[in-house]
């Protein structure tokens, strides 16, 4: 049916239709989403930008939804974790360890967005190296990690990929690969910090959903 009129539509009408149906196609084959609150994962407060993530944050918040929103199915407008700048980091535990794959970024469609500019651009996911079995992976090579995020609270990381979300991209949710040297150590993390370097030109920075892919240790 549809096929049938969409040349009675307006060009930015059939867009918009053709995206939703392919982000629809998408979800259905989108590896398991090991961040997921409601099976248990959650945010990290010590190892996030102090927003309304942290207790020790005492003026008022920049924006009305925790960075919890990030770990949940809902992608209404306005229901993001918001950045009173394009630079920041927020940590989430897993409910379990994984292998870590590949991370994706879910953003609203840029056809409905009040301010582009507010998408994040350039990240970097880390992994915490806790644990003995990353230890004999690592071995003495262990110790020579001194890279991380930021915010660090004395954890080791491991950088496991740079990516850059393209917010003029046809589909709003992307999916970026770890580097493959990481992928192939099989390393067991379980601690994740995504590190938002820049945005699309805002002020601020608005991160709606995130997604930690890989394989059950």
């Amino acid at each position: 049916f549809f096929d049938r009129r969409r040349h009675q539509l307006p060009a930015h009408l059939t867009h918009y239709i053709d995206n939703a149906v392919r982000q629809s196609y998408l979800r259905q084959f989108t590896p398991r989403d090991h961040a997921l609150a409601v099976d248990g994962a959650c945010i990290v407060p010590n190892l996030s930008t102090r927003t309304e993530t942290s207790p020790s944050r005492s003026h008022k918040p920049t924006s009305s939804h925790p960075a919890e929103v990030i770990l949940r199915e809902n992608l209404h407008g306005g229901s993001c974790w918001t950045l009173p700048a394009s630079h920041g980091q927020v940590g989430i535990r897993l409910p379990h360890v994984i292998h870590p794959s590949s991370v994706t970024i879910d953003h609203l469609p840029k056809e409905i967005l009040q301010d582009i500019g507010q998408a994040p651009r350039r990240m970097r996911l880390w992994g915490t190296l806790d644990g003995d079995v990353n230890a004999q992976l690592y071995g003495e090579a262990l110790d020579q990690l001194h890279e991380g995020p930021p915010i660090t609270e004395g954890y080791t990381f491991i950088h496991l990929a740079d990516f850059e979300y393209d917010v003029y991209a046809d589909h709003p949710i992307q999916t970026f690969p770890v580097q493959a040297h990481v992928y192939e150590k099989r390393l067991h993390i379980g601690v994740f910090v995504i590190e938002l370097l820049d945005n699309w030109g805002s002020q601020e920075t608005c991160l709606y959903r995130l997604r930690i892919h890989g394989d059950l240790v």
